[in-house]
């Protein structure tokens, strides 16, 4: 995929993901944002009383775009990475 995106013939949608911090097990994970989890995806900590503490400063915002010829879906980083990978340092 080019590293030039032209977004007048691309369709795309903006998709912001959340740092996430379980004060249960003490790990991290992610969500994407307005889809929040009901559970820890570690340690299966209910949130609906116990609240997760969302990392501020650390959101991610990708882009999901399609190809319209083909219509191959792709996500990219908004901020110029061109493919989605794993943050340094987190579980597989």
């Amino acid at each position: 995929m080019s590293k030039t995106i032209d977004f007048h013939k691309t369709s795309n949608m903006a998709i912001e993901i959340n740092e996430m911090y379980c004060f249960a097990c003490e790990s991290v994970f992610y969500e994407l944002d307005g889809h929040e989890l009901d559970d820890c995806p570690k340690c299966g900590q209910n949130f609906e009383n116990y609240q997760p503490d969302c990392n501020d400063g650390d959101d991610d915002t990708y882009l999901l775009i399609v190809d319209p010829v083909t219509g191959v879906p792709a996500v990219v980083r908004r901020d110029g990475e061109p493919v989605l990978a794993p943050k340094e340092g987190a579980e597989q």
